[in-house]
C-alpha cells in the first residue's frame, strides 16, 4: 500500500505521520520501520532494497519518505520505477509538504496512492487547529499569537508549548 500525505500544511503532515509510526511501532515493533527524512543519491541502494523486499517472519513494513521539491530527475525516475512493484505487505507512506502539482512524480503518485490532504488556507484554519489541540488558551490570546506568527502553526504551537512550560 501507498500512501500520500500531502498539501500546504506542514504540521498537519508531521502530526499524522507521527501517529502513523506510533500506531506501527505498537503493532508490528519499530524493527520493521524506516524513515527516510532527506532523500539522496546515497540511500538510494538501501532504499531500492527496502521497497522491494520483505522482512523475513514480520507481517509488514513501513516505509516514510519525506519529499520535497528540490529532488532531482534521478530520485523522481528511481521512485515512480520501484514504487510500481512495491509489494503488498510493504506500506510506504509519502510525506509531501506543498508540492509543485505540475510534476511527473505528484501526479503519479496521486494516481498510485491513497492520498490525503492537510490544508490550512486561512487564520480560522489554523484557529481551529489549535483550539482543538489546546483547549485552556483563550480566544484572544490565541488570535494574538496567529497575528504574531503569521499563521504559521508549526510556530504556534511552539510558542504554546514554551509558555505551557513555565505557566
Amino acid at each position: 500500500m501507498i500512501y500520500l500525505f500531502t498539501w500546504n500544511s506542514s504540521f498537519l503532515i508531521d502530526d499524522a505521520v507521527k501517529k502513523w509510526k506510533n500506531q506501527f511501532v505498537e503493532k508490528y515493533g519499530d524493527f520493521n520501520l524506516l524513515q527516510i527524512k532527506e532523500l539522496n543519491e546515497n540511500i538510494l541502494e538501501t532504499l531500492h532494497q527496502n521497497m522491494l523486499s520483505e522482512w523475513f517472519m514480520w507481517e509488514k513494513k513501513l516505509i516514510i519518505i519525506e519529499l520535497n521539491s528540490e529532488l532531482n530527475e534521478e530520485i523522481q525516475d528511481f521512485l515512480l520505477k520501484n514504487i510500481r512493484v512495491v509489494p503488498e505487505n510493504n506500506m510506504i507512506l509519502f510525506s509531501y509538504y506543498n508540492p509543485d502539482k505540475r510534476t511527473k512524480l505528484y501526479k503519479d503518485l496521486q494516481d498510485l496512492s491513497q492520498v490525503k490532504e492537510f490544508n490550512s488556507e486561512n487564520e480560522h484554519d489554523v484557529e481551529k487547529i489549535v483550539s482543538a489541540r489546546y483547549k485552556n488558551i483563550t480566544y484572544d490570546a490565541l488570535r494574538l499569537l496567529i497575528k504574531y506568527k503569521a499563521n504559521n502553526t508549526q510556530k504556534i504551537v511552539s510558542e504554546i508549548e514554551k509558555l505551557s512550560i513555565i505557566y
